[in-house]
């Protein structure tokens, strides 16, 4: 008896394990993001324009909402550096009248969009430099609108993903 309470907790941590992992490694593999750099090299002040592109790697459609003007509502840029630390976002407050409807990015295609990071993050350090881009949506986020307004987003993507830290350096003027 006790070798078969044994075994059968082996079996149901098998069965979590197998089932948080496959979930977990589905919720990831939907899309990809990418950051770019249109330069290694800054000076201190100089305009920064990062690159974004969303891929769709499910083999799917995939509803995600659309924004007239896509920025900062559900990308987050992180910036860091070896001597400055965390590059805090100093920009305006997020305006929901830009969300719209959600759009179909079928199975391969990429959204892309850039950004002119240089008003929202102050770069006055010289040093190296990482940015990585997260893109997440969470399920309560729709909550916030009414049910009329909702129904436009209704089957579209929530979970996050976050690219890959691209380095550059600030250079002193």
């Amino acid at each position: 008896m006790e070798n078969g309470g044994v075994f059968a907790k082996n079996i149901i941590f098998t069965v979590l394990f197998v089932f948080f992992a496959t979930a977990s490694v589905y919720c990831r593999n939907d899309l990809s993001i990418e950051v770019s750099l249109d330069k290694k090299e800054y000076r201190p002040g100089e305009k920064i324009t990062a690159s974004i592109a969303i891929k769709n790697i499910s083999g799917r459609p995939i509803k995600l909402p659309l924004q007239i003007k896509l920025r900062y509502l559900f990308l987050d840029f992180k910036i860091w550096g070896e001597k400055a630390g965390t590059v805090h976002f100093t920009g305006p407050k997020i305006k929901f009248k830009y969300l719209n409807r959600c759009f179909m990015l079928r199975p391969g295609d990429v959204f892309s969009s850039y950004f002119d990071l240089s008003p929202n993050y102050h770069l006055k350090v010289p040093g190296n430099y990482w940015i990585e881009c997260s893109y997440r949506i969470t399920k309560d986020f729709f909550e916030i609108f009414s049910p009329d307004f909702r129904h436009g987003f209704k089957g579209c993507w929530t979970g996050g993903i976050k690219s890959k830290p691209v380095k550059f350096i600030v250079v002193s003027k």
